[in-house]
């Protein structure tokens, strides 16, 4: 039987509204489009239809039997429904020609109802699910042939978040999709899911060309067309890998301040307990709030892992948070005082040890990183006209790093020394006659002799920070002196015109990134971070000595930023998880990964601070 002609009316017509005004509402969608091939993926018009029709039904959460000839047809369909942050229901169909949709939304919403979270619910509440749920639904129509005969081989043609797998057997076929690939955290390992659908077709793991050869059998990719929605009542937009695709064209500062103040909030949201019940003695009954800050952190699943973040990395992240304290413009008042007091929680709940922690200074970077982060601290208690005393922790800190610095262990690592170095010089700087010359000098001849060129883009950072030549005006800076080091670094970031990796971005969303390792592939990965540090540090001794950036590193700048921001879990990211405030912020791994460190977000706002001073702004 034909629908309704009164809802074929309606649809029509909202698919003609959206057409003409996408613009407007799904800006995103013509960006996303470049960034894919789109001779592989749906009619963007049909999609929109179908995403509507999709969302029709869900809102009810009931589908007839038939919905009429006039709904778009395609070759597979995936539908996965969130609940506040859960998904409550995943449904797909294929191959099943003007049916494929309707099976699609027929098995998502039953199991929607059938589901723990909805079934616990209280009865007159059921029915306003659809409507509370958002919806993220991938279209796919050409399946294209993966060459190979191992698993690496097939694993190596798909690229993670943006191909599906689909494997025939015969007349049957299974399909992954890329969208519920990435939700389920089983995006970064293809072969395996390769491995799942050769056994829900009844077939061993083996080799695909062993199969071929016993089996009527074949393997394909496909690409997506993804519609998603961040509230259950507003637009849909495209998503790329999950995410929106951020373009290159943003202000500089504008981007800058966007990414710190999310950065800030997410190393705050780590925080085992209310800032607000503040320092003092703990009983066992709140031992807890002694843990200081969670661990690594699964946005999608909430999840922290390990529970406790390593002493080094919570020093880190205490580090930024007093780093953007200091500084004016990109945070309220409200928030820099709250981000004082989230690191004045730190240090004193790193030095209370539980049974799950280690002790502080245990990690040979703990002592420097202690230093350095109450050096800047007590900066920005003097920005806000505060008066604070140093936490025993930074006592103990300053005692250990003047041992470590008159012993040079062979087995400390590069880091280590470099941070060592940074420290040292700070103090020196601070307080006069903290380190004596002699000392430091060994120390730079260590770090000299042990770091090889090729070595020493991880500890650029750091060395660029021992530059205290921002502090006179009328200092030169040389320029040759870390040249080399920078032009390498630009030479292996993918869509910079000067580029040796790759001048145009093999994916969009990796523009911007660095190549770092040498597993012989052109993508990006939050290990883009360190780099982008030391590009941002460099760049501001030379705005701070009034000097005009070379164009080259201005475009790395901004495009390094871009890459930061897609790395980040913005608003629209973070509603896929059940704790959107605590995931947003956070520094993906990969831009198709769900875990982000905690080290990953303290550098990220790092990178954000690396400016001249701002004025004072809401």
């Amino acid at each position: 039987m034909n629908a309704n002609p009164l809802l074929q009316i309606e649809r029509l017509a909202r698919s003609i509204m959206i057409m003409i005004m996408g613009c407007v509402f799904l800006g995103p969608l013509c960006v996303s489009i470049c960034a894919q091939d789109s001779s592989l993926k749906p009619d963007l018009g049909k999609s929109i239809e179908g995403w509507f029709i999709v969302r029709e039904h869900a809102d009810r959460m009931h589908v007839p039997e038939s919905l009429g000839e006039a709904i778009p047809e395609f070759e597979a369909v995936s539908i996965i429904m969130r609940f506040r942050g859960l998904i409550i229901s995943a449904g797909e169909a294929h191959k099943l020609g003007p049916e494929t949709m309707r099976i699609a939304m027929r098995k998502t919403i039953e199991k929607a109802r059938n589901s723990p979270q909805v079934r616990s619910l209280p009865y007159d509440m059921i029915e306003s699910v659809g409507r509370n749920s958002t919806l993220d639904i991938d279209f796919a129509d050409e399946f294209i042939p993966l060459l190979g005969d191992s698993f690496s081989d097939i694993a190596e043609r798909i690229r993670p978040g943006i191909d599906g797998i689909a494997i025939r057997r015969g007349s049957k076929w299974r399909m992954a999709y890329p969208n519920r690939m990435q939700s389920y955290g089983q995006a970064e390992r293809p072969d395996r899911t390769v491995i799942r659908l050769l056994r829900e077709l009844g077939l061993p793991p083996r080799e695909p060309g062993e199969l071929r050869r016993l089996e009527d059998i074949e393997f394909y990719r496909f690409e997506v067309l993804s519609l998603a929605q961040v509230e259950p009542d507003s637009m849909p937009y495209e998503s790329f890998r999950g995410a929106r695709l951020v373009p290159d064209t943003e202000d500089l500062d504008a981007l800058a301040d966007q990414i710190g103040r999310d950065a800030a909030n997410a190393l705050k949201q780590r925080l085992g307990s209310d800032p607000d019940k503040l320092i003092g003695k703990i009983d066992d009954a709140e031992r807890l709030i002694a843990l200081g800050l969670f661990g690594d952190y699964n946005y999608a699943q909430d999840k922290f892992d390990p529970l406790v973040g390593a002493s080094a990395d919570q020093l880190l992240a205490a580090w930024a948070l007093a780093r953007s304290a200091a500084r004016n413009g990109m945070e309220s008042r409200d928030e820099r005082l709250r981000a004082l007091t989230v690191f004045d929680l730190i240090l004193e709940r790193l030095a209370i040890v539980d049974a799950v922690e280690e002790m502080p200074l245990d990690d040979p970077k703990s002592a420097a990183l202690a230093v350095i982060a109450s050096l800047e601290a007590d900066m920005a208690a003097r920005t806000l006209g505060l008066k604070r005393t140093q936490p025993p922790l930074v006592v103990e800190a300053r005692e250990r790093l003047a041992r470590e610095l008159e012993d040079i262990d062979d087995q400390v690592s590069n880091t280590t020394l470099a941070l060592r170095l940074l420290a040292a010089a700070r103090l020196e700087r601070a307080m006069p006659g903290s380190v004596d010359a002699e000392t430091i000098e060994k120390l730079t001849g260590a770090i000299r002799s042990r770091v090889t060129p090729d070595k020493s883009i991880g500890i650029l950072p750091w060395l660029l920070m021992c530059d205290d030549r921002t502090s006179e005006p009328d200092a030169e800076l040389d320029h040759t002196r870390f040249e080399t080091l920078l032009d390498a670094v630009i030479s292996n970031q993918i869509g910079h015109s000067s580029s040796l990796v790759a001048v145009n971005a093999p994916i969009q969303d990796l523009k911007g990134g660095f190549v770092v390792g040498s597993n012989g592939r052109t993508t990006a990965t939050a290990s883009s971070l360190r780099p982008l540090l030391a590009l941002a540090v460099y760049r501001n001794i030379e705005l701070r000595l009034g000097e005009r950036p070379d164009s080259e590193v201005e475009e790395s700048y901004r495009l390094g930023l871009r890459f930061l921001r897609q790395l980040q879990i913005d608003e629209a990211h973070s509603n896929r998880g059940p704790r959107p405030e605590r995931g947003r912020g956070n520094i993906r791994r990969t831009p198709w990964s769900n875990d982000a460190s905690l080290a990953d977000a303290a550098i990220a706002l790092l990178i954000c601070t690396e400016r001249p001073p701002e004025p004072s702004k809401n």
